[in-house]
């Protein structure tokens, strides 16, 4: 399997978490903006990118994330409100197919009002089976502090995953 790339990994468990679980209302307020959430995930992508190209010990051989790659998708209008993205294909163990932000709020709540005990972050990530010879998916959990590995995950369709993380919820 091939080695991390930075942007991949650095795209969901750094830069959006962060944004994520550090101001939930402020999230949920842009990602349900069609607009908006292009803007800022491009931003987040362009972000990881260009501080990952820093760092980088082989410039011939650095990935960009692909902002273009990158897809919000809204499930039902249900409570609690999910949105999910979807990432560029993983190529390498920790990197996503995934986030899942699962906001458990009430019709008419204020942005304003949404804390991080308001909301699950979840990811989709390829792993590699206990002998190293095939990839799986590994159902992810996030808080500000810790990391939860649920075990095997779902297929990697954002079905399956929506279907997962709630019943993570």
């Amino acid at each position: 399997m091939d080695q991390t790339r930075e942007a991949y990994y650095a795209f969901p468990h750094i830069v959006l978490r962060q944004f994520a679980l550090d101001r939930p209302g402020e999230c949920l307020a842009i990602l349900s903006d069609p607009e908006e959430a292009g803007k800022l995930l491009t931003d987040m992508a362009e972000f990881v990118n260009n501080e990952a190209a820093k760092s980088a010990a082989d410039k011939s051989t650095f990935e960009r994330i692909d902002p273009e790659q990158i897809t919000l998708h809204r499930m039902a209008d249900d409570q609690p409100a999910c949105l999910i993205i979807e990432l560029p294909p993983p190529k390498a163990a920790t990197e996503c197919y995934f986030v899942g932000l699962i906001f458990n709020v009430t019709d008419g709540a204020r942005f304003a009002d949404i804390t991080e005990a308001d909301l699950r972050y979840m990811t989709l990530e390829l792993g590699i089976s206990v002998d190293g010879e095939e990839s799986r998916t590994v159902l992810c959990g996030w808080t500000k502090t810790a990391h939860n590995n649920y075990g095997d995950g779902p297929p990697p369709t954002v079905e399956e995953f929506a279907r997962a993380i709630m019943s993570k919820s």
